[in-house]
């Protein structure tokens, strides 16, 4: 019985069986030694720690990234979250919120994090503990194929105010050289203009990153160019004429720089990437011209924004900031936040459904301290269809110690803007027509 009462006053109402077995190989009790030891005075830092740490670098790290790491790593990332897990269990019997049962299965609270610092973060009961994560949201999972190059990407519906809205629930991984079904002009239009991160060549897990011509399925030259001289005329140009825009030198340095990742050690690929983009922008330019910019609003009109396929699916197009702000505005209320603030909710596979993955650029095995560590990054952009507006982000919000929230942004824009920002690589989701 007080072997029963130390653990239920350490949030743990599971039978881990005598402390005599606590070094036995597959004694849970050795958890609870270590929730123990730092619930002293000294080492209490170390929940607060702890439970930080892995908000921000491994909260909804995709489980591919887990597996493709090796059975060491995999071995000491589940020790990591189920020790976290017992953390989590402590902060709720602090908190007063008592013990995840059946009965509560789904049920969501508020726990602080770093009581000097006010920090909290959401946990959820599930199957028998509470966890760090959001509660469930109703949604109805699907699948596609894309019948250009037969990838199935998995769906998510939502009945959003009496209206179903469905989303791919992966990133666009399309790319010309594997869509032999693909027009030829949409494949043109692709080269060189698709990638992949560098620790997921395939584009298996976070798919790909399309510059908005890209995107938007627009080519390189069909873009009407106009600059505005010293006296405020307005002049156009044709890049095969005057292939320099004023002012994207820099423009062209990016051309390179994020062309030349797709040909690995390739010298012909690369002397190919630097020739195009020298002839795309140049070194010459107009005497007299100030700055360069490109008019969007010849492709994208108001009776157009909300059914503009882009490069996506037959069936789908490129979603608006409205469709985001529906959206996330249904999640804000289901959790009880701002519609910004709901913006985390996406990255939970299993609250959601839509599986947002957290960018991981690197996971080690710290053997001596017995660690696992993750690079990681919560930003991600969207391509948007919207006229004024290129893309929407998610980017981490720290509080504190903690980056509890996951806020939503979109990058908003006169209607033009320098052809180098047409080189701005981000995701694609596209949403059913």
């Amino acid at each position: 019985m007080a072997e029963r009462d130390v653990l239920k006053q350490l949030g743990i109402y599971e039978d881990l069986g005598s402390f005599e077995e606590l070094f036995d190989e597959k004694s849970e009790l050795a958890y609870a030694e270590a929730l123990i030891r730092q619930t002293s005075v000294t080492e209490r830092h170390l929940i607060d720690f702890d439970i930080s740490m892995y908000v921000e670098d491994m909260l909804y790290i995709p489980s591919v990234v887990i597996a493709d790491s090796g059975t060491e790593a995999e071995e000491y990332y589940q020790n990591k979250k189920k020790m976290i897990d017992y953390q989590v269990g402590l902060l709720a019997e602090e908190n007063g919120i008592g013990q995840c049962t059946e009965a509560r299965e789904n049920e969501m609270a508020i726990v602080l994090v770093g009581r000097m610092l006010g920090d909290s973060v959401a946990i959820v009961c599930h199957s028998g503990k509470w966890t760090l994560g959001l509660k469930k949201l109703e949604y109805t999972k699907g699948t596609m194929t894309d019948n250009r190059d037969g990838q199935t990407y998995k769906t998510v519906t939502y009945n959003i105010d009496g209206v179903s809205q469905t989303w791919m629930a992966q990133n666009l991984n399309f790319e010309d050289t594997v869509s032999s079904g693909a027009d030829s002009a949409l494949n043109a239009k692709s080269k060189w203009n698709a990638f992949t991160q560098y620790y997921d060549r395939s584009g298996k897990t976070y798919g790909r990153f399309y510059t908005w011509l890209s995107a938007m399925n627009i080519g390189e030259h069909d873009i009407r160019m106009y600059s505005i001289d010293s006296v405020g005329d307005t002049v156009f140009l044709e890049q095969h004429d005057d292939p320099c825009v004023p002012g994207d030198i820099e423009a062209k340095e990016s051309c390179i720089y994020m062309r030349t990742g797709a040909c690995g050690s390739d010298s012909a690929c690369i002397a190919e990437v630097k020739l195009k983009c020298d002839s795309l922008y140049g070194v010459k330019c107009t005497e007299g011209v100030e700055y360069g910019s490109f008019g969007i609003t010849e492709y994208m009109a108001d009776k157009n924004k909300d059914a503009y396929q882009g490069i996506c699916p037959e069936g789908w197009r490129l979603p608006t900031v409205n469709d985001w702000n529906s959206l996330l505005q249904m999640m804000g209320e289901h959790y009880g936040v701002d519609s910004k603030d709901a913006a985390l909710a996406l990255f939970g596979e299993d609250a959601t459904g839509f599986e947002i993955k957290k960018l991981v650029h690197e996971l080690w095995v710290d053997v001596e301290n017995r660690q696992i560590a993750a690079k990681s990054d919560w930003g991600v952009q969207f391509v948007v269809a919207d006229a004024l507006v290129r893309w929407v982000s998610f980017q981490s919000w720290r509080t504190g110690s903690t980056p509890d929230k996951v806020w939503f942004d979109y990058d908003e824009d006169l209607g033009y803007g320098s052809i180098g920002d047409t080189l701005r690589a981000a995701a694609v989701r596209c949403i059913q027509n």
